[in-house]
C-alpha cells in the first residue's frame, strides 16, 4: 500500500514538474487610421437637459472611437435656426 502511494506521489510531482507556466504574448499594431483624421465639432444638443443620456457626449465618443475624426471644440450649443461659420 505505502509503495502504491509513493509511485502515486512520484508520478504526480514528475507531471508537475515538467508542466510549464502558460505564457502568452498579445500584441496589436493599428496603423494608417491616425495619418488621415478629419477635423470635427459637435455641438451641444438644446433638448441635452431633458434626455437621460448626452447625445452629444455619445456622437464624439463613436467619431473618436472610429479613428477618423479629430474632435475640436464647440464654440457653443447652436439653436436650429443658426448656421454655422
Amino acid at each position: 500500500m505505502f509503495n502504491r502511494i509513493q509511485h502515486v506521489l512520484v508520478a504526480f510531482l514528475a507531471a508537475l514538474s515538467l508542466s510549464a507556466p502558460a505564457q502568452a504574448q498579445f500584441r496589436i499594431d493599428v496603423t494608417g487610421v491616425g495619418a488621415n483624421q478629419y477635423p470635427i465639432s459637435v455641438a451641444g444638443f438644446k433638448t441635452d437637459a431633458r434626455l437621460p443620456v448626452d447625445i452629444a457626449a455619445v456622437i464624439k465618443n463613436d467619431l473618436t472611437r472610429s479613428g477618423s475624426f479629430k474632435l475640436t471644440e464647440a464654440p457653443s450649443t447652436m439653436s436650429e435656426n443658426e448656421t454655422p461659420n
